[in-house]
């Protein structure tokens, strides 16, 4: 019984949509990678607020900044209403 845990910022996940399509894809692949049948695979998320984050010595808020685009990404394969 395979358990899988995404833990992700808070702000990042704006619709059900977006969490039932991350526990889709995790069990998808968990299930293409060690063949587990989806049935028995358990995904938990979990939404840590953002400010418990952090990255290269700086809070997740000010890397984010630092990057620009807050960290989301701007490649063409996102619709652009999904990405902030």
């Amino acid at each position: 019984m395979p358990i899988v845990t995404i833990k992700i910022a808070d702000d990042v996940i704006t619709s059900d949509d977006q969490r039932d399509r991350l526990i889709k894809g995790a069990t998808d692949l968990i299930h293409f990678v060690l063949r587990k049948d989806p049935n028995v695979t358990f995904v938990v998320i979990e939404e840590i607020p953002t400010d418990n984050w952090g990255l290269a010595g700086k809070g997740a808020r000010q890397y984010r900044s630092d990057l620009g685009r807050d960290g989301f990404c701007t490649c063409d394969q996102h619709e652009p209403e999904k990405v902030r």
